[in-house]
C-alpha cells in the first residue's frame, strides 16, 4: 500500500515539478492540457486565486508527486461555489487518491 502525504504549495520551487507532473499526465491522457512554468506562474498569481489554500500536492513515501489539485472559488456573489480540477498519476488511478482529493476539495469549500 502506498503511503500518501498531502502538502501545500511551496511557491516558485514547485512550479517546475508541477509542470513536469501535469505534462507527464498529459502525455498519457492526451487531453490537450499541457502547461509551462510561465503559464502556471501566471495562473497561480491571479488575484482571484489563493495558491496557499486552494492548491494541494500529494506525494508518495519517496517524495514523488502523484496527485495535484486546485480549487477555484469565485470570491463574489451570494452563492458559494467552486471548481475542483485535479490530476492523478496514471499508476495511482485506483480511486483511493481521487477520493482524498475530492475530500480535500469538499473540506476547503466548507472553510
Amino acid at each position: 500500500m502506498t503511503m500518501l502525504q498531502a502538502r501545500t504549495y511551496l511557491g516558485e520551487a514547485d512550479l517546475q515539478p508541477i509542470a513536469d507532473f501535469l505534462n507527464f499526465c498529459e502525455s498519457v491522457d492526451q487531453l490537450d492540457e499541457g502547461t509551462s512554468v510561465g503559464e502556471l506562474r501566471e495562473e497561480f498569481g491571479s488575484p482571484e486565486f489563493d495558491p496557499t489554500h486552494d492548491l494541494r500536492i500529494w506525494e508518495d513515501q519517496d517524495g514523488a508527486m502523484i496527485g495535484f489539485a486546485q480549487l477555484w472559488i469565485p470570491r463574489n456573489g451570494d452563492v458559494a461555489d467552486g471548481f475542483l480540477w485535479s490530476k492523478t498519476h496514471p499508476e495511482h488511478r485506483d480511486g483511493m487518491l481521487d477520493g482524498e482529493i475530492i475530500a480535500w476539495g469538499e473540506e476547503r469549500m466548507r472553510d
